[in-house]
C-alpha cells in the first residue's frame, strides 16, 4: 500500500491520455444551450444599468427653502383653551372644592333576606 506521488499520478494519466485510441470515440453534435437575450431584455438592462448609475452619481438638486406652514388657533379654540386651564389649576389647588359625605345607597340583604329567598327557591 504505497503511496503514490503527484508528479508519478500525473505522469500516469499522461501516459494513458497519450495512448488512447481515438477510433474508439463517437461522433456527437454540439448543441448550443445558452440562449441569447431579445432586443426587450437588452432594453430593460441598459435601463435598469442607467437607473443604477444615477442612484450612485451625486444627484445635483435645487435649494429650496422651507417654509412652515403654522395654523393659528381661532378665538374660540382659545378660550376653550383657558377655561380648560383654570379647572385644571382650581382642581390642582383644592381650594374650590366642597367636602362632601359618600352615602352609599346599595343595601347587602340582611339574614332574613337571604333566608326568605332560599325558602322560596326552594319551594318554587
Amino acid at each position: 500500500e504505497g503511496k503514490m506521488s503527484d508528479t508519478q499520478a500525473k505522469k500516469d494519466v499522461a501516459a494513458m491520455v497519450a495512448d488512447f485510441d481515438k477510433a474508439k470515440l463517437k461522433h456527437s453534435e454540439t448543441e448550443v444551450k445558452n440562449t441569447l437575450p431579445d432586443e426587450a431584455t437588452l432594453k430593460k438592462e441598459k435601463t435598469e444599468g442607467q437607473l443604477m448609475k444615477e442612484i450612485e452619481v451625486e444627484h445635483k438638486l435645487k435649494h429650496v427653502d422651507v417654509q412652515d406652514k403654522v395654523v393659528l388657533p381661532d378665538q374660540t379654540t382659545i378660550e376653550s383653551e383657558k377655561k380648560e386651564v383654570a379647572l385644571r389649576s382650581e382642581i390642582e389647588d383644592g381650594a374650590k372644592l366642597k367636602h362632601v359625605e359618600t352615602v352609599e345607597k346599595t343595601q347587602l340583604p340582611t339574614k332574613q333576606d337571604i333566608e326568605e329567598e332560599r325558602r322560596l327557591s326552594a319551594s318554587g
